[in-house]
């Protein structure tokens, strides 16, 4: 093998594996995100700031990740806000679970607000689906409200979870089950309960005198003064009256 020939062939090999190398890369960069979904696809499932518990309110102010209500109570109106923050895929659908630690039961859900046009949102159990959203990327957002009753023992705090897939159906595409799916937000939205109603037994004593102090002693009711009239004396009949009463003869 003359010299000219080596060298042609180092360079057609070298040549032949750089285009191998890109061409692994460039499927890489195109199969692992479809893959995973996680890069690409991403969302937030949060309490609205203000609003999120009604019809009775909460016991206590919640915040965006965290609300707090009475237990057994039905309560009106649970909000929660879906928001799309992909960089170019829409939102298509989700299934939101309650916690069945905290809920015993949910009530017909509905969007606030406006929807897409064809957009539903149904429950079975403590799972409330949404349908049709056509979310778009980076601005889009829905609010679903769903009646809640809690369970008669406090308990939580517990998240509300959630699976978003873009397609508007919540089916899968192709042979990849994760191809319509979106990423797992950082944190879920959680619900906790306490007792509200709580009641006061024993004896209650009535602070008469406002001075704050508590006393056992019994009351002392003063004995009333009874006073009575005396008559007045009879006057004494003497001798000399009796005698000078006589007749004389």
């Amino acid at each position: 093998m003359t010299q000219h020939v080596r060298t042609s062939y180092r360079k057609h090999r070298r040549a032949t594996w750089g285009l191998a190398i890109a061409l692994v890369l460039a499927v890489a960069a195109v199969v692992i995100p479809i893959a995973s979904g996680a890069p690409e696809k991403t969302y937030t499932m949060l309490f609205p700031q203000s609003g999120a518990v009604s019809n009775p309110s909460a016991p206590v102010a919640g915040t965006a990740g965290a609300q707090t209500l009475c237990t057994n109570t039905s309560y009106g109106s649970v909000k929660l806000v879906i928001s799309n923050t992909a960089k170019t895929a829409s939102l298509g659908s989700a299934d939101v679970t309650f916690p069945s630690s905290v809920v015993s039961s949910l009530g017909p859900p509905a969007f606030s607000g406006s929807v897409a046009s064809g957009a539903t949102v149904t429950r079975s159990g403590l799972v409330v689906s949404a349908r049709g959203l056509s979310l778009p990327s980076k601005t889009g957002s829905v609010t679903i409200q769903v009646p809640v009753t809690t369970k008669s023992v406090a308990a939580g705090p517990a998240n509300i979870t959630a699976l978003v897939k873009q397609s508007n159906d919540f089916s899968d595409a192709g042979t990849n089950p994760d191809a319509n799916t979106f990423a797992q937000p950082g944190s879920f939205p959680s619900l906790t309960t306490q007792n509200c109603d709580q009641k006061i037994t024993g004896r209650v004593y009535h602070d008469r005198d406002q001075s704050g102090a508590f006393e056992t002693a019994p009351i002392l009711v003063p004995t009333p003064v009874v006073t009575t009239t005396v008559p007045p004396p009879v006057p004494a009949i003497t001798r000399t009256a009796i005698a000078s009463t006589r007749p004389t003869n």
